[in-house]
């Protein structure tokens, strides 16, 4: 089968099943969510999988119409650095590091 990302999530009143593939596929993720409210699966339609330009295109609308910013902001992009500088200087150091404690150049 095709390389994915996902993930199962139970909860009291149904579930969710979700492989998310490859940006570069082109494809969208799969989805299935099962309601114990009606004892169905459901499965959205994702009919686009061109994950980069949507991405360019929200943002895009975010400036040129002041639409609202969907997805993850600048502050999101700087906590993604600092976790990946911790984990680093935690494995160099064989200490653990805090994202919040990363100083200097992430």
């Amino acid at each position: 089968m095709d390389w994915f990302e996902g993930f199962h999530v139970y909860g009291e009143h149904g579930s969710v099943v979700a492989r998310a593939f490859q940006p570069w596929y082109l494809r969208s993720a799969e989805v299935e969510c099962f309601s114990t409210a009606d004892g169905a699966y459901h499965r959205p339609l994702g009919a686009d999988g061109h994950v980069f330009r949507r991405q360019v295109e929200g943002f895009a609308d975010t400036i040129l119409t002041g639409a609202p910013q969907a997805g993850a902001d600048a502050q999101d992009g700087l906590a993604v650095v600092r976790t990946l500088a911790a984990i680093d200087r935690s494995l160099r150091t064989g200490e653990a590091v805090r994202p919040a404690d990363v100083a200097g150049r992430v």
